[in-house]
């Protein structure tokens, strides 16, 4: 038996990718419009999407650019990346 380690985010990624699979599968099977489907990102996945630093996306972050939230866990702030990537686009501030 081999095993195999990966990161979190990785499993993170995999698993946002079966919930957008079951709706599309769902809406297929129903012709009922599936609920949206949320990814929250860390700050540093976000830094290695955007391409852009702490201080510039925590800037945007309080001038409630985009959309996050707090995880009651830890205090964590996780973002909306779909809100970040509209913001980025409609701004022409994407960088990656």
């Amino acid at each position: 038996m081999e095993m195999v380690l990966v990161e979190k985010s990785f499993l993170e990624k995999v698993e946002y990718l079966v919930q957008q699979n079951e709706q599309i599968l769902t809406f297929l099977t129903t012709k009922e419009k599936p609920e949206k489907v949320t990814q929250w990102v860390s700050m540093k996945e976000l830094q290695e999407i955007t391409g852009w630093g702490r201080s510039t996306l925590e800037t945007w972050r309080d001038q409630e650019r985009f959309n996050y939230k707090r995880n009651s866990e830890k205090g964590k702030i996780l973002y909306d990346l779909e809100s970040v990537n509209n913001f980025l686009e409609k701004t022409n501030n994407k960088r990656s």
